[in-house]
């Protein structure tokens, strides 16, 4: 029997249970310890090749998404390991969306709607 406070408690559609209003982000961030270690490992490779927090002067986000996108080819092609590196290709990816992320400009809800409102219309579609 769940005993969870149900005030704040998320079902889905599908009936996926999430109860996390009462865990603190930082406990949420730890469980993916392992792939964030790995993360850390890349800033810091970057932070000797380039200086530290050189990744926060870059003026094209869309750099950080196309190098995540280059390592998550590597790794589908069967490449594990980044050669210059020698870390995995998938710390690299996530490095990158992580830095893409922090870089790019957050759009507003408002934003959002209109540009799928957009390409909706643009296809034909209005649902």
């Amino acid at each position: 029997m769940e005993t969870r406070n149900t005030s704040t408690q998320n079902v889905d559609a599908s009936g996926f249970k999430k109860w996390d209003g009462d865990k603190s982000p930082l406990l949420k961030a730890w469980k993916f310890r392992s792939a964030l270690e790995e993360a850390i490992k890349i800033v810091e490779f970057g932070a000797k090749k380039y200086g530290d927090d050189n990744w926060r002067l870059c003026q094209e986000p869309e750099r950080y998404l196309h190098a995540c996108q280059r390592h998550l080819a590597s790794h589908y092609e069967g490449e594990i390991f980044d050669p210059e590196s020698g870390e995995r290709h998938l710390a690299h990816a996530l490095t990158s969306l992580m830095m893409y992320m922090c870089l790019e400009k957050k759009p507003n809800i408002e934003e959002v709607q209109e540009l799928l409102g957009e390409r909706r219309g643009s296809h034909g579609n209005t649902n």
